[in-house]
């Protein structure tokens, strides 16, 4: 199956990568970098997908900003965080041991194509609700501070 794929970032720490167009950013459409900031990545109107390994914040950042997600959990311990993106119709996910080049395109595929119009609209879904549940910590914070110069002022 094949795709047109628009654009990639892609994030590298290393400083050994060997020399060649791909990896010296001379494709327009590729931008190889050590630091992207997340938050601006997956808030970037241009972003259809995310790849990552699913940390809790990660799994709520790509939730906030309705970033459908094709996750690989490196440890058991996330294996329930894809699960729930799963359930939830935002996200697919593979196994860290047993996934081949062949079925992460088919996973990719799969969402940014959307054919059905299930992940836009569970993502978009999802996200409200995401913004919605941000605001409780304004509120707890509001009630803190409430609660601190009362205090104070006894």
């Amino acid at each position: 199956m094949r795709f047109s794929l628009q654009f990639l970032l892609v994030k590298i720490t290393k400083s050994n990568h060997p020399s060649n167009p791909f990896w010296d950013n001379q494709n327009p459409d590729i931008i190889i970098t050590a630091y992207s900031p997340r938050n601006a990545v997956l808030d970037h109107a241009h972003t259809s997908l995310f790849l990552i390994h699913l940390s809790d914040s990660s799994a709520n950042e790509t939730t906030y900003y309705g970033t459908p997600t094709l996750s690989i959990p490196p440890f058991l311990t996330y294996v329930s965080r894809p699960a729930r993106l799963m359930t939830a119709g935002v996200g697919l996910s593979l196994t860290k041991h047993s996934f081949s080049a062949v079925e992460i395109c088919q996973e990719i595929a799969i969402i940014v194509t959307n054919k059905d119009g299930g992940f836009s609209k569970d993502v978009k879904r999802s996200k409200g609700i995401a913004r919605i549940a941000a605001k409780k910590k304004e509120v707890a914070v509001v009630l803190i501070k409430q609660m601190i110069v009362d205090k104070e002022g006894r």
